[in-house]
């Protein structure tokens, strides 16, 4: 039962157009968690890619930029600049290592950071609610997909490569 007390809405779809219908969900919520990152984004002044950033930082804790564009999937240029307009906003952190002064890494400042967490709360306690209208064996499947989708290394389509890019 969800928040109402009323049954989640069944997925009214044919066993064998269930991945297709997956797929297209997958591409709503990717939509609508776009919209909220966007206008977070907007509100802070800080682009989508930014944005990225810092939750990675917050959420899995300081990184060496290298490990860090590697991660985001950037060119090191790009991520120098996304962090160069993050450390000017104060955002973030960057440490020199005391035993090697080229080492750097860099950290979301908490305060900072808790400011956007903050902006995130009402999604998320609706998240939360939806969740509790399912069974634990339900979201322990659901939670197993999404971590396994999370995984899936994207790539972009051999034919794009060899495309020439629109400009």
């Amino acid at each position: 039962m969800n928040a109402d007390g009323a049954a989640p809405p069944e997925l009214k779809t044919a066993p064998e157009d269930l991945p297709g219908a997956v797929l297209t969900i997958l591409q709503d919520l990717r939509l609508t968690l776009s919209v909220l990152n966007r206008s977070v984004g907007q509100h802070f002044s800080v682009n989508e890619v930014d944005l990225d950033c810092l939750d990675m930082l917050s959420r899995h804790g300081p990184h060496a930029p290298g490990e860090l564009a590697r991660r985001m999937g950037l060119h090191l240029a790009t991520m120098t600049g996304v962090l160069d307009r993050l450390e000017r906003g104060g955002w973030i952190v960057r440490e020199r290592s005391r035993s090697d002064r080229r080492r750097v890494t860099v950290r979301a400042d908490p305060v900072q950071s808790q400011q956007i967490t903050d902006h995130y709360a009402n999604a998320a306690q609706e998240l939360l609610t939806l969740c509790t209208a399912y069974p634990e064996s339900d979201l322990r499947v659901v939670a197993s997909f999404l971590r396994r989708a999370s995984q899936v290394k994207v790539h972009p389509a051999a034919s794009m490569a060899a495309r020439p890019r629109r400009v």
